[in-house]
């Protein structure tokens, strides 16, 4: 997630910059020149992050100054600070024309602690790449794009301070219209803090993928836990609607069952239980109108029969560790996201179909009963389905308020940049009396 590499990236830059003196920091003569085409290899990799996260903030990321012409029917074109930093960081890359460090760099500790150090700099980059993707799946809104440029302004400050500080190393090679960067990056800064960022961020990024639990079925309790995990982890793709009916049925078999159980574990979480059963009961009742014609889920339908199959072993008097109690209600809570977002996107896209009555009149049947003729169509408004309107508001959890206050590694890069830091104090040296 961008909150464990973000962090990491701006920690590893703040320990850079506390670093003033640089005088033989890179090793001996003969060798320095080879030690400095490493770090800027290494520079670029931290350089490829910010182009990468200014592209996707881009799209979403409005300047916060007014309008020169106030006039709202006439457009304002492409006048941001943010699109100029990008502009001025692709005129950079360009003329350094510097090829980012390979894997084996990035993955080979250096014996000299400031290359070192660069290198933690450049994974940490590396890292932050991978969960731009993360973002760009789960649209991030305009708040959290001015928060990415933020941090995207921010380093590349640091990087104009460092450059200036290297130009007397040997062998270094200082960025053309370094000057112009840090202006560029110093706008889009204030830019982004004339309106609040939204830090919450942090919490997007790139996820594992949920891998199902192979080997042995441990006895009682967690043998549950292990067919609850390869539930979540079965529903990876799209579910057949009959099979959805037999992991909601789980669900609430599993919700019932465990309520009974944690009564001496935690008394607290029995209302959380009971509830989430009483919602798999109505959702499962609001399914049997809800129907569809192709999907996958047998992974999930099969391990949502092994949880109820297990739960028939486990005895009565079972006492659930605080540990396991911990993980069913982080899968749950999982599944719970995974279910909404099926049944919406099911109904949205029309892969799910809902029964429905036709009324019909027959004269010559000669019946007395006439049956009523059931047909399934496509929602026009996913609005007008109960269930998804149950999904919406007992599955889903709640939308995370937005992080307005910076978290301590922000704080410190700020500081160290504007030179504030607080410098180590000196060891204390004991004296021989």
């Amino acid at each position: 997630m961008y909150s464990e590499s973000g962090t990491a990236l701006r920690q590893e830059m703040t320990a850079l910059l506390n670093v003033h003196r640089v005088d033989g920091r890179f090793g001996a003569r003969d060798e320095m020149a080879d030690h400095v085409i490493l770090v800027r290899h290494f520079r670029e990799n931290v350089l490829a992050w910010c182009g990468s996260g200014l592209q996707l903030a881009l799209p979403v990321s409005f300047s916060n100054m007014p309008p020169r012409n106030p006039n709202p029917f006439e457009s304002t074109g492409t006048l941001s600070a943010a699109r100029e930093l990008a502009r001025q960081l692709a005129a950079v890359r360009q003329a350094v024309n510097t090829t980012p460090a390979v894997l084996t760099q990035l993955t080979t500790p250096h014996r000299i602690p400031l290359v070192e150090r660069w290198r933690q700099v450049a994974r940490a980059a590396a890292m932050a790449e991978a969960d731009l993707d993360g973002m760009g799946e789960q649209a991030i809104t305009s708040p959290q794009a001015g928060a990415l440029v933020g941090d995207v302004a921010t380093i590349l400050q640091a990087l104009v301070v460092l450059d200036r500080r290297y130009h007397r190393v040997l062998g270094w090679t200082s960025m053309p219209q370094v000057a112009s960067l840090g202006w560029a990056a110093l706008a889009a800064a204030l830019d982004t803090s004339l309106k609040t960022p939204d830090y919450s961020i942090d919490a997007t990024g790139w996820r594992p993928r949920v891998r199902p639990m192979r080997g042995d079925v441990p006895p009682g309790i967690l043998g549950v836990l292990m067919a609850e995990h390869n539930v979540l982890a079965g529903l990876g793709g799209f579910p057949h609607a009959l099979r959805l009916r037999l992991v909601v049925d789980s669900q609430r078999v599993l919700s019932s069952r465990l309520s009974t159980l944690i009564g001496r574990t935690d008394p607290t979480e029995v209302l959380y239980w009971e509830t989430r059963a009483t919602t798999y009961a109505e959702i499962q009742r609001q399914l049997r109108d809800i129907g569809g014609i192709w999907g996958g889920g047998e992974r999930a339908a099969a391990e949502a029969g092994h949880v109820v199959a297990r739960l028939r072993g486990v005895d009565a008097g079972t006492v659930v560790e605080p540990r396991a109690l911990k993980a069913f209600r982080t899968l749950a809570e999982g599944i719970d996201e995974r279910i909404a977002s099926i049944v919406q996107k099911g109904i949205e896209r029309g892969d799910f179909v809902q029964r429905v009555k036709l009324p019909r009149l027959v004269a010559s049947s000669g019946s007395l009963v006439q049956p009523a003729r059931v047909r399934y169509r496509a929602v026009p408004d996913s609005n007008d389905v109960p269930l998804v309107r149950i999904v919406r508001e007992q599955l889903r959890p709640l939308a995370p308020s937005p992080t307005t206050a910076p978290d301590a590694s922000r704080v410190q890069l700020v500081a160290a940049l504007s030179q504030r830091a607080h410098p180590p104090e000196p060891a204390v040296q004991a004296l021989d009396l």
